[in-house]
């Protein structure tokens, strides 16, 4: 909250674990070299990009309220929490995740969202206001019927295949 626009030199805090950087003037953020990092809080700046590739220790992100237009978290496998909502982004890679609490990525652009890697399905996933003509979800387990909350209106979803569940409650 103090109008940051650089935090170059953030990177020799190679024992950093925490890095909250939220609502400055960020363009750009490496945390590469930080791979000890489990919470990683830069909402509300105007980053275009963020690598996380390296930051495999990653539990929490937060970046939503940026520009970016892509995001791959695949190397995050240890990833609870995940909000990449209010971005442009036309791509994401979740890929396999064993953790995963909840995962918000409503008003992108994003065209589909393949979550079939994901083996515990989150309790709240919000992915509204998208153009996603494509959801894949996981194969039904008993962690399936854990979720609480899922979102996905307003999308170009023609059909969604719920023939695997069998046990449906709609609100």
């Amino acid at each position: 909250n103090n109008n940051i626009a650089d935090l170059t030199g953030i990177e020799d805090f190679d024992s950093l674990r925490t890095l909250s950087c939220r609502n400055n003037q960020l363009t750009s953020l490496d945390v590469s070299s930080n791979t000890l990092l489990q919470d990683l809080d830069c909402q509300n700046n105007q980053l275009t990009s963020l690598d996380v590739s390296s930051n495999t220790l990653l539990q929490y992100l937060y970046c939503y309220d940026n520009q970016l237009t892509s995001l791959d978290v695949s190397s995050n496998t240890l990833l609870e929490g995940f909000d990449c909502r209010n971005n442009q982004l036309t791509s994401l890679n979740i890929g396999s995740k064993d953790n995963l609490v909840y995962l918000r990525c409503e008003n992108n652009l994003l065209t589909g969202l393949d979550l079939s890697s994901v083996t515990t399905f989150p309790v709240a996933l919000e992915a509204q206001n998208n153009l996603m003509t494509y959801l894949y979800l996981p194969s039904p387990t008993n962690s399936f019927y854990e979720a609480k909350y899922i979102d996905f209106r307003n999308n170009q979803l023609d059909s969604i295949n719920f023939s695997t569940i069998d046990t449906l409650i709609i609100y």
